[in-house]
């Protein structure tokens, strides 16, 4: 079956069946990536064609990378933003593991970063039903502004193997340990499906997004309550063209305590703690933001960790009966 026949009804099921291509308005500011939503420009490197300033990297098999729009040939294009999106496949229909990468200078040592992004994967067929596992997705950050896939250095975002759905953002937070730092986008395809069945295994690429990550505060406590149960707030700050929707609050007992979940993915900004006479409480919060005009793309913040942002000791038995 001929590619284009495959692409042009793919495009059609996903329209209908999955409502994938919800195209948004874009504001002025697009982050600290260049060509975030992989438009045009698109530079030939040996066989794979990139985005400009995307640059390919091919660690197994037979991997080509070009436009979404290029492989539709006039097809549907399949995209969360804009008008085009970074297309990988083989043609051989054998497994391959790649992606792509860019470097981001300018940035502060030191200063928290937050990327997310989309990768939308088809094993073999989309009229066929969906198998999750085989084509394995992921996002990550080498903080130092290496350009090696498997470094150690990079930190990743949890793995997935979704099929035929774009799905919830892939999302790293970490802090820069270098002025340039390099945002990944990386494919495993595990298994074969060709050549000569008429089926590729194929995924997606769109709506990267890098920027300063939401920031969040414990406000300061009295070192010493006067009761058990005591009154705890935190506020946030997003970046530019971004918004605070919710919260996690972590507390930890005593200064040798293991952080633990208070509140999660809450919109308050204050609540009530029940504590235990005579023990001393920490607490540490961290912020989520999604991008105004472009809610698909959530980011997070990162906890201090240590002793947090503010602690107080609840009253000790003697205190209370007094």
């Amino acid at each position: 079956m001929n590619k284009r026949c495959i692409w042009l009804g793919l495009g059609i099921a996903l329209i209908l069946a999955l409502s994938l291509s919800t195209v948004w308005a874009r504001p002025g500011y697009t982050g600290l990536l260049q060509n975030w939503s992989f438009e045009n420009n698109f530079i030939a490197t040996g066989q794979q064609k990139t985005a400009y300033p995307w640059l390919p990297f091919v660690q197994a098999g037979d991997l080509r990378l070009l436009s979404t729009s290029e492989y539709a040939a006039g097809g549907h294009v399949e995209r969360i933003e804009g008008n085009d999106s970074q297309f990988m496949y083989t043609p051989t229909g054998q497994p391959y593991i790649g992606g792509v990468y860019q470097q981001v200078s300018g940035l502060n040592v030191g200063a928290p970063y937050a990327v997310s992004g989309f990768i939308l994967s088809i094993y073999k067929s989309i009229v066929l039903p969906h198998q999750d596992g085989y084509i394995l997705k992921k996002i990550g950050i080498d903080p130092y502004g290496g350009v090696d896939p498997t470094s150690p250095n990079v930190v990743w975002s949890p793995e997935s193997g979704l099929d035929k759905a774009w799905g919830p953002s892939y999302q790293v937070t970490l802090y820069a340990l270098s002025s340039t730092i390099t945002i990944f986008a990386r494919v495993n395809s595990t298994d074969t499906v060709g050549p000569g069945t008429g089926y590729y295994n194929e995924s997606i690429l769109d709506a990267m997004y890098l920027d300063n990550a939401p920031t969040a505060g414990v406000s300061p406590l009295p070192a010493w309550q006067g009761s058990t149960s005591f009154l705890v707030s935190w506020s946030g700050a997003a970046p530019e063209d971004s918004a605070l929707y919710n919260y996690d609050v972590q507390y930890k007992d005593g200064a040798a305590g293991v952080w633990t979940d208070w509140l999660t993915n809450t919109t308050a900004t204050h609540a009530t703690f029940n504590g235990v006479t005579g023990h001393t409480y920490y607490f540490q919060a961290r912020s989520r933001a999604k991008r105004q005009g472009h809610p698909y793309n959530e980011t997070y913040g990162l906890y201090p960790g240590g002793n947090g942002q503010a602690s107080a000791m609840a009253p000790t038995e003697d205190v209370l009966h007094m």
